[in-house]
């Protein structure tokens, strides 16, 4: 009774007689069909006349740590209908075993498991600790039969793409936003790869999707009817480009509102060291010449590739350049002089100089003492930071203690792009310094307008304000910021979308967060899943 209860399929099954081997630890189980009708698997007719059995030798589930090997005995039928090509068939066991295989149908289903939960490698050492020790070549075959079910079509569609090599080749995923569940995957990121597939796979209402150009061809030729909604994710990572223009545009603004007011207006705050002026103003001079020549490229019709070569510089910073309308001032050192060796004990010195220890070598005992390990000459380059700031020559040294005190404030100055970062976050998700840092922002002149046009469309967006849209690119045309006016123009232009975006509950997060799990899965495999297989993981095993 035991052992027909763990038998797959048993009611059609009749066990024989089985055997233990303890030095391998396995079981050979003899087991034969009971079927006395089968059905011809080419014309399907019923037929009871035997013509011979068979043994066929499977390979089944371990019973604890024991492997076992089932010995079935199956019949040979003849077919009866004339009109048959085939005379002779084998018995088909549908739930127990496919035909020609090794393998029972449930050890495959576990394979197949383990497949797609790991793929090659991993899943081939998991079977070794499980007491199978398949390859990894036949954990991949056996995945590779199985099929992807068919395609459902969805109502809300999730369209976005990943990449197989970052910054070379792409690929599209599909997702229905209604059962958060990858659908389909697409070898390239292509608009007539896109229309194809919509075309043959009619009846989406709802189309999610970024910003992407691309995208939107392929869903206006494949999907004409469909709405499409721009994420309102991508809206608020696109504005910090125009934002991150503005304030690259205004370093000192930039620089100004990264310090916080001096709460002792005797004391003298810690700036960073300047760089030599003159030096400091050729290598601006230098590349000045640069933008204007690439801007000028740009308006004769030159591609980004052919200014490159032209200029020889590198794409990176020809991109950079055509990013900006105005040129980008370089933005000051955001490390206010730090070192990593002098940084532990950075309080103590400024408290010793402030008390009066100011000889370089006095200095440099006292520190060590606190623990300091780093060099004489990194003191010494401290204690010039330190006499500029107090105006004194360097090789004075003051016998008494000098009037201001030194500060330090402590912070980073806040890059372009930190800052715009810092202005799109969500007040609930500042601390007590950065909400002081947004207001210092506002306060300059030359960034507030800037900053209130971000945050207008940021609670436009988040609070589904849509009516204020239109008033918002009049704005944002008639600012004195080329970048927000181009900003405003790519609005216009997906203008139909991001309407949708502001009246619909439809997003690409889900989509994202597939992506995410995508980018997981290949990376598990090392880079070396190929499509089929990439594909079969995404979709199956989600």
């Amino acid at each position: 009774m035991l052992i027909r209860s763990l038998l797959p399929n048993s009611p059609l099954l009749e066990p024989g007689e089985w055997f233990i081997n303890q030095e391998q630890r396995h079981i050979q189980l003899n087991i034969a069909s009971t079927q006395q009708m089968a059905r011809c698997p080419i014309c399907h007719q019923p037929s009871s006349r035997i013509h011979s059995s068979y043994e066929r030798t499977l390979r089944d589930l371990n019973w604890a740590d024991l492997g076992v090997t089932l010995h079935l005995s199956v019949h040979k039928f003849f077919c009866d209908n004339p009109l048959c090509v085939r005379r002779i068939f084998t018995e088909r066991l549908p739930r127990l075993v496919a035909p020609w295989a090794r393998r029972t149908l449930r050890l495959s289903q576990h394979l197949t498991a383990i497949g797609l939960a790991l793929a090659g490698n991993a899943g081939r050492r998991l079977t070794q600790t499980l007491g199978y020790s398949f390859s990894r070549d036949t954990i991949l075959r056996n995945l590779a039969k199985h099929p992807l079910p068919p395609v459902h079509i969805p109502r809300a569609l999730g369209v976005d793409d990943f990449a197989f090599r970052k910054g070379q080749c792409y690929g599209t995923i599909l997702v229905d936003l209604d059962q958060h569940a990858p659908i389909a995957l697409l070898a390239d990121r292509d608009a007539n790869t896109l229309a194809q597939w919509l075309k043959e796979h009619p009846g989406i209402e709802i189309l999610s999707r970024d910003r992407s150009k691309s995208y939107r061809k392929g869903i206006n030729d494949g999907a004409p009817k469909a709405i499409q909604v721009a994420d309102r994710f991508h809206l608020l990572t696109n504005l910090v480009e125009p934002l991150e223009s503005v304030f690259a545009t205004f370093p000192k603004e930039l620089h100004a509102a990264s310090l916080p007011p001096n709460p002792d207006s005797d004391a003298i705050i810690f700036l960073p060291p300047a760089k030599a002026p003159l030096l400091s103003q050729q290598k601006r001079n230098k590349r000045l010449k640069q933008f204007e020549r690439v801007a000028t490229l740009h308006q004769k019709g030159f591609s980004s590739s052919a200014i490159t070569r032209t200029v020889k510089l590198s794409q990176r910073t020809v991109q950079r350049f055509l990013k900006h309308q105005q040129f980008p001032q370089r933005q000051a050192r955001s490390d206010l002089g730090s070192s990593p060796l002098l940084d532990p004990v950075k309080d103590k010195a400024l408290q010793l100089w402030n008390e009066g220890c100011h000889r370089t070598k006095d200095l440099f005992e006292s520190l060590k003492q606190h623990g300091y390990n780093g060099s004489y000459m990194t003191v010494t380059r401290y204690v010039r930071r330190l006499r500029t700031a107090h105006g004194l020559p360097l090789k004075h040294y003051p016998t008494k203690r000098l009037q201001h005190s030194i500060v330090d404030p402590k912070i980073k100055l806040l890059s372009p792009k930190q800052a715009a970062w810092l202005v799109l976050r969500h007040p609930q998700n500042c601390d007590d310094g950065q909400l002081k840092q947004v207001v210092r922002l506002q306060q300059q002149p030359h960034l507030v307008q800037a900053i209130v046009l971000a945050q207008d469309f940021i609670q436009m967006v988040r609070k589904r304000l849509e009516h204020q849209l239109d008033h918002w690119i009049k704005a944002a045309q008639e600012s004195c910021y080329s970048a927000f006016r181009s900003f405003a123009n790519r609005i216009l232009d997906d203008y139909l979308a991001i309407k949708a975006a502001l009246t619909l509950d439809s997003s690409n997060g889900q989509t994202d967060g597939q992506v995410n799990r995508l980018k997981m899965l290949k990376r598990l495999m090392v880079g070396r899943a190929g499509f089929n297989l990439l594909q079969k993981r995404v979709i199956l095993n989600h």
